[in-house]
């Protein structure tokens, strides 16, 4: 037996709004060297147990049953960044050419690298707060990148991307 799913892949989810199409892309969109925007999400467990989700002011786009994920509320671990999929990957070159983000390296940060900023969970004092143990991780580190940008008394911003195909770095 398998257990986990990711994405579109996870049957259950209720979805209470049909003005967002999961998967699809949500506006604006911010260009290299222009206008930046940022879309706020969230995951909120609500009284019944089933787990929103929202975006953009907290608008509700649909949830998870509770009875779908009962160990949610005991996580010990929380991921967020980026995943681009092909087939190919790691297994026969040329690697996908497909772009993270902006296709930008994580490491030239605001204005060029997607980004995550005000990253907060609620632990076990019911608040919300930056998770006390970070660290960064790419597949394929050479093609993408994350880098946890954390300055001291700053609020933490989490950049990552990549162009993908990249020779001779990422063939």
């Amino acid at each position: 037996m398998s257990t986990g799913c990711f994405d579109l892949t996870c049957h259950g989810f209720v979805q209470t709004n049909k003005n967002i199409v999961l998967g699809g892309t949500i506006g604006p969109i911010s260009i290299p060297f222009h206008q930046q925007y940022e879309l706020n999400y969230g995951i909120f467990r609500d009284n019944e147990g089933k787990w929103w989700l929202k975006v953009k002011n907290s608008i509700a786009v649909g949830y998870w049953p509770g009875e779908l994920i009962p160990n949610l509320g005991t996580a010990k671990l929380v991921q967020w960044g980026g995943q681009v999929f092909s087939h190919e990957v790691k297994t026969k070159p040329p690697h996908t050419g497909t772009q993270m983000g902006s296709g930008d390296e994580a490491n030239n940060r605001f204005g060029r690298a997607c980004y995550i900023s005000n990253v907060r969970i609620k632990d076990n004092s019911q608040m919300l707060k930056y998770p006390q143990f970070v660290s960064t991780y790419a597949r394929e580190p050479y093609c993408y990148g994350a880098l946890n940008d954390a300055p001291y008394g700053k609020d933490p911003i989490f950049y990552f991307g990549g162009p993908g195909r990249n020779p001779p770095y990422c063939p």
